[in-house]
């Protein structure tokens, strides 16, 4: 079984103090993560989506939208 998440990549942060969301595939022992192309900081990631208020992204709405779409696709496709 195969397990898909939304994570923020704590990891290591960005020159101006963002992360980046990562969708996380898991199976087994094996991992993978695919950049989502958005980078927040830790205070904006609530469970998966973004929270409003957040400076880096113009629409939010948008962004999750799309967050949301990438994780259903990746569902999917296994």
């Amino acid at each position: 079984m195969v397990a898909i998440n939304l994570n923020l990549d704590t990891r290591k942060a960005k020159k101006d103090g963002t992360f980046p969301i990562k969708l996380f595939l898991r199976h087994k022992t094996k991992m993978a993560y695919l950049n989502a192309n958005y980078s927040i900081k830790e205070e904006y990631w609530d469970n998966g989506r973004i929270k409003r208020g957040c400076p880096s992204i113009e629409n939010i709405r948008f962004a999750n939208n799309k967050l949301a779409m990438m994780l259903k696709q990746a569902e999917k496709g296994v």
